[in-house]
């Protein structure tokens, strides 16, 4: 007897579904709790881009707050999830690797940045699943052969 077991791929799963839809919407919150938490503290957000030695930094934190407020919306919705997911991918690498860079990390905020910059992987992960699956059954993408 084999101890493998068999997922049967029916069209009434819907305890993995509403899975599928909870972790979609746990990390869309993320993004788009976070671009909006951008707009009241503009002056300090521009300052600690500034403090990046990035240039623009108010269009690029306009750019970066849009980017995770509408992709967010987008992934909440289930809206053009993958391309939604790879972006905030996208945004995800080099926000990490810009903002939360341990290796370079001075001994008071090395712990703070490694943990930050750990947590943003597994984030990554959610989203490079999402952007490989698709939405799910609930979404705005699920029609036929999509989701």
């Amino acid at each position: 007897m084999s101890s493998t077991m068999v997922v049967h791929n029916t069209e009434r799963n819907s305890g993995l579904d509403l899975i599928q839809l909870a972790g979609r919407l746990c990390l869309a919150l993320v993004f788009f709790a976070a671009g909006l938490s951008k707009i009241p503290e503009w002056a300090s957000m521009v300052a600690m881009v500034q403090g990046r030695g990035l240039p623009q930094p108010e269009l690029l934190l306009g750019a970066a707050a849009a980017l995770q407020i509408v992709a967010g919306a987008f992934l909440l919705l289930g809206w053009h999830t993958r391309l939604a997911a790879l972006a905030l991918a996208g945004f995800t690498i080099v926000a990490t690797v810009l903002f939360h860079p341990f290796w370079e990390s001075a001994p008071s905020r090395f712990e703070l940045d490694f943990a930050i910059f750990m947590s943003n992987l597994a984030v990554l992960g959610g989203l490079l699943f999402i952007a490989g699956t698709g939405g799910g059954r609930h979404s705005l993408d699920s029609g036929p052969g999509e989701g």
